[in-house]
């Protein structure tokens, strides 16, 4: 388990930090003003990922653990294949013509840049909510590594090409999240091309009522991580927004940390049957209690 779980943790981080990681070279070929457009974009983007996913994720894990025993759990999971690979991109075009059409600027930020944005967020939610979570419940750790892999590669070839190798600022910022959306939609759907869920039923009824009420819970952590930047838009320049958001962004990474490590668990949790814990789930338990007491010193320190 703990091989397994510190792949999805490595993969999981790097995937979120790459906007930390990229810090370095992206301050290099942006103003401070365009910098602060980008961190309202990505802060953005997670709240336009928790609404476009359904916050789907916990119910994908749950369904795939009891799918072998309980046949009825591939009716649920058909139904979320379909609408995470369909409705979601299909609502990320219409919001994003919506926006487009307004042509009105939200935080500061203008509404071509949203439209683009709100596509390729709408693109990468069947890799990020059905296949990654699948592939973690089957441990494929293979696939799991494709599917990751290519979209930190696209990410990462394509800001380093549309923002410092062609200075295009926020809009190849845009351009790039697009491009990786593309790209893990694409490696998604041909890692998952033999996913044997059959012919049958799908119970929409079931993926929406078991979905949506989780989307205040993500929503609240996203209020924790990212509601400071809109906040600080409100009252200030997007110059002190681009100063704050590069301040702020080393002090993410612990966060972040938490967040995949919880993630790579929720599969020993989705397993566990009553009395719990089980010997599953207590090492599951184990290693976020020493994470957690790893981190707090780190912090102290």
């Amino acid at each position: 388990m703990r091989g397994a779980a510190a792949l999805y943790v490595g993969l999981g981080v790097l995937q979120r930090a790459l906007n930390l990681l990229l810090l370095p070279f992206v301050t290099r070929s942006m103003s401070v003003e365009e910098y602060g457009m980008t961190s309202l974009l990505v802060a953005g983007a997670a709240l336009l990922n928790i609404v476009l996913s359904l916050a789907a994720e916990p119910t994908v894990v749950s369904a795939s653990v009891r799918a072998p025993t309980d046949p009825a759990e591939l009716t649920l999971l058909r139904a979320a294949r379909r609408v995470l690979l369909f409705g979601a991109p299909a609502a990320g075009v219409a919001l994003a013509a919506i926006c487009w059409a307004a042509e009105q600027p939200v935080f500061g930020v203008p509404a071509h840049l949203w439209s683009i944005e709100i596509v390729a967020m709408g693109l990468a939610v069947f890799a990020q909510t059905y296949a990654l979570p699948r592939l973690r419940v089957q441990l494929r750790l293979k696939a799991f590594a494709v599917v990751s892999l290519a979209t930190i590669g696209a990410t990462i070839v394509g800001k380093l090409v549309l923002v410092v190798m062609v200075p295009l600022g926020a809009l190849g910022w845009v351009l790039a999240d697009l491009g990786a959306g593309a790209a893990a939609i694409f490696a998604a759907v041909i890692v998952l091309r033999n996913d044997r869920l059959g012919r049958g039923p799908l119970d929409f009824s079931r993926f929406f009522r078991l979905s949506i009420p989780l989307i205040p819970h993500l929503g609240s952590l996203w209020i924790i991580g990212s509601i400071r930047l809109p906040l600080v838009e409100a009252t200030q320049s997007l110059q002190d927004v681009g100063l704050f958001a590069a301040a702020a962004s080393a002090g993410s990474l612990p966060m972040i940390l938490a967040l995949e490590v919880n993630r790579a668990s929720s599969v020993e949790y989705a397993h566990d049957r009553f009395p719990a814990p089980s010997p599953r789930s207590g090492a599951a338990m184990s290693l976020q209690l020493s994470f957690a007491v790893l981190l707090v010193v780190g912090l102290c320190a």
